[in-house]
């Protein structure tokens, strides 16, 4: 007659694998978070850059209307230019 313990102890030496994971799934565990933490800091690098570029044209602008503004008042605090006799 066979006990529970008997059949129990079969089952442990059929399937030793059971117990944990195999290297061949770690490493392909390791590989797959690899890739998406590559893909990540791709998208994190290119909205960085996206931002940066942004930033940059809201300062050309700012500049530009800066410039814009200088000349405007410089214009018209001079007197215009005198006539200049002819020989």
């Amino acid at each position: 007659m066979k006990t529970k313990s008997s059949s129990r102890n079969r089952k442990l030496i059929r399937r030793p694998f059971l117990r944990g994971f195999s290297l061949v799934e770690l490493i392909i565990v390791i590989i797959i978070i690899g890739i998406l933490a590559g893909l990540a800091l791709a998208s994190f690098i290119r909205s960085q850059q996206a931002a940066r570029d942004s930033r940059r044209q809201t300062d050309i602008k700012a500049v530009e209307k800066a410039i814009k503004a200088y000349h405007a008042a410089s214009m018209a605090s001079t007197p215009p230019p005198a006539a200049s006799p002819m020989c």
